[in-house]
This record gives C-alpha cells, structure tokens and sequence, in this order.
C-alpha cells in the first residue's frame, strides 16, 4: 500500500495488456501490470480458437455479419446470434451505419494488413527467448455444402484448390467437406500458454505484476491522468496509463468523461484429447463459422458468437451447438466427453474497429481495447504501436479510425464515483 510513481501502469494482464508489459518493459522502462484475476486466463484470454490467420480478419461491422444477425435471430444453432435488448439499440444503430461496403472493405484492409504485420511479430517472439508455443501450421478452409463450394470454387486461385478427394487424403478424419483451400502462411497458438509466457517474460524485463487487484478509481485533474487507486490501497501516479482491460475499459474510460461503447461478443470453445486422426493442419468450417484446431496437447473446436448488452450471458445451448458441428465433421474424437469447456466475452466497439491510441482529451492516456474477436492476433502490433508512441512516436497512437476519442463527440465531465471497478 502507499504512494508509487511507476512511469507507465498497464491495466488488464489479457494477451493485448501482457504483450504491452513485455514490450515497454523489454525497452527499459518502469511498469505495472494490474488485473484483478488470480492469474494468466481469468478473463476473454483463457481460450479462443488457436488460430493466427490475417485472411480471416476483418471488423465485426459488416454488411454479412448484419444479415446473419438478422436471419438467425431466433435461430438456437445459428453461428452469429444477437440478443435483443433496449440498451443495445444505439450500439446496433452505429453498427449497421459502420457495415457500409464501401467502410467494411476498407476497414478489413487495414485490419488484415496489421494482421499480416503482427503475425511476424508473433512468430519472432521464439527468438526472443519467449515460449508462447506459436507454430507456423497453414490451415484449411473448407465447405460442406455443395452450393457453398460451388459458390466459393471459382473465385479460389487454383494453386491453393483443393477439391474433395484431396482434402480426404491431406485430412483423412474430416467428414463432408465438398472441397476447400490451404493458407500455408496461417499459424497456431494456444491462448493461455501465450498469455503466461508473455507475463513471465514481461517480469523478467522488471515489470511488477499485481494479480487480484482491481482498479476502484481512475482520477483526472487539469485534463490529465493524475492518480489511479488500487483495491489494495496502492495509489499510483503514472506518467501514463494504458487502458487494456477488455469490457471493463469502459466503466475506466468513463470515470475520465470518455465515452467508450464496448459489449461482449461471447465466443465458445470444446477442448478433447487428440484422436486417431489429429488433422496435421487447423480447419475452418466456413458456412458453419467453427474452427477445428490441433494444439500441442488437445484438440479444440470453437465457434458461434452472440452479441449481448451484458457480458456473462453464456448459454449451455451454444456449446452444444458447436460440439455437435465438431462431432460430425470428426467423428472419431470424444465430444461428447470433453476435457474443457469454456465461454469468453470478447469485448467489441460498435465500429467494429479496435480502440488503440492516445486520448487527446485526456494527456497521459492510452487505450488497448475493443479488439473482438481478433485480440490475440494483434495483440503484438498493438503493443508496437503503445511503445512506439510512448518513446517519441506520436503517429503511431494518432489514427483517428482508432482513435478512443472517436466515439465522444462533446467531452463529458468525469464521474466522481469509484464504483465502477475492472480488471
């Protein structure tokens, strides 16, 4: 307890926060890493599907994900499933006037280009004497139904083709696929290894770690960050303070008058032990939206995303869904008998972009957050881009498309309150 004047305090040890800590802390600079849980996993960074693919990624907001919104509404097995609730109306609103084509594909330019950039990064952390299990696998996409394939086949470049006599002789225990395509440069790694891995090497590089420790209050005085209080007493007055604590972001960013739309997109995942017939690559289901993932020690099958307006709402129904989907696609693993089980709240902005970047209506505030679906996959050029920033490179926190100011339009006056506590 007391008083401390660490330079930067990092908030939320996920994999975007860890990454963060071990990045500033490896340049030589004085940090504190927070999160209120026990240890690495306890939040969204527990679990995902294990894949690094640049080709996949793209902003939540797309004209697509509307549409399947809106089709599988009250569908119980859909891939995509939206709750509705009052609350998530203006959230909605600015999410479908975000889908615009022409906006959707540029974002997922943009987005896929810093994908492409960060799995570099990931797969350079082995040399860094960091065990985050990161293995360069490739994966397939796949169909499984024959107008699905029909549809997608032509506009596939043939080098990477592969219809389905070839799938069953590379893939021997994957069922029903009509055909798909290879992405040799794809890549693997297990979420939880990666966040403790992170961590370990951030405190090797003198972070201080403070597990089970919550943020009561974030201060602001004169227009910047002057104090952040601790659930332990501690008191800290940073020269900066970097917001990566996932959906309790927001309840942090408006204690400062900032505005910060963030709800949880619950994705879930089946973990069994491997089978007879590992597949040696990870497979995407493309019209069911389930990855199939061969991890060092497991098999895993993730899937589904349901869009609520509070976080905690996971339903036994959709992991069994993705389950039955796994089960006859593989049917020589035990699904039915699985090791893990697991649901996580992946925090979304209603831009479906991330938020990565310096306030400029609060000095002395960065914010990490609002990834989705996509945080372990630039996790390392969002932490580029904060050490960048904070070592005499402003661009790199100045893009306004990700800008945490973006979604304040008037500056409203801080809360007074500490009620509001994350990470």
């Amino acid at each position: 307890m007391g008083e401390h004047t660490d330079e930067i305090v990092v908030v939320g040890a996920g994999a975007v926060g860890a990454t963060i800590a071990y990045e500033l802390g490896r340049a030589g600079l004085s940090v504190r890493l927070v999160d209120s849980g026990e240890g690495p996993g306890g939040g969204c960074s527990y679990a995902n599907a294990g894949l690094l693919t640049p080709n996949y990624v793209e902003p939540l907001a797309t004209v697509e994900n509307v549409r399947l919104g809106l089709r599988y509404l009250f569908a119980p097995k859909s891939p995509f499933r939206l709750s509705p609730h009052p609350s998530l109306v203006p959230w909605l609103a600015s999410f479908v006037a975000s889908a615009r084509p022409g906006r959707a594909a540029l974002m997922t330019e943009r987005l896929q280009a810093m994908a492409r950039y960060s799995l570099a990064l990931h797969l350079a952390y082995p040399e860094q004497g960091v065990d985050t299990g990161v293995r360069r696998t490739g994966s397939l996409d796949a169909w499984t139904t024959p107008e699905g394939w029909e549809k997608a086949r032509d506009e596939l470049p043939e080098d990477t083709r592969m219809d389905a006599e070839q799938v069953a002789e590379v893939f021997p225990g994957l069922h029903g696929v009509q055909g798909g395509v290879f992405h040799e440069e794809d890549a693997t790694c297990n979420t939880l290894q990666y966040v403790t891995a992170m961590v370990e090497a951030a405190q090797a590089h003198g972070v201080t770690v403070q597990w089970g420790t919550r943020v009561e209050q974030v201060r602001e005085e004169d227009g910047r960050v002057a104090e952040v209080t601790l659930s332990d007493g501690t008191r800290c007055q940073p020269r900066q303070l970097v917001l990566a604590a996932g959906l309790g972001t927001g309840a942090l960013c408006e204690q400062l008058g900032l505005r910060m739309p963030l709800k949880p997109a619950t994705g879930y995942v089946v973990d069994v032990p491997h089978g007879p017939s590992t597949p040696p690559h990870p497979v995407m289901l493309k019209e069911l939206k389930v990855v199939l993932t061969p991890l060092a020690d497991r098999m895993r099958a993730a899937g589904t995303l349901d869009l609520s307006a509070q976080p905690g709402r996971s339903k036994a129904d959709r992991l069994e869904s993705v389950r039955e989907v796994a089960q006859e696609a593989m049917p020589d693993f035990a699904w039915d008998d699985p090791i893990d089980t697991w649901a996580g709240d992946r925090p979304c902005t209603s831009d479906g972009m991330p938020v990565i970047g310096a306030s400029r209506h609060v000095e002395g505030l960065v914010v990490a957050a609002g990834h989705g679906m996509w945080g372990m996959m630039l996790a390392p050029i969002t932490a580029e881009w904060v050490l960048r920033g904070l070592t005499g490179d402003p661009s790199a926190l100045s893009d306004p498309a990700m800008s945490p100011d973006r979604f304040t339009h008037l500056r409203r006056r801080p809360t007074s309150r500490g009620g509001d506590r994350a990470a």
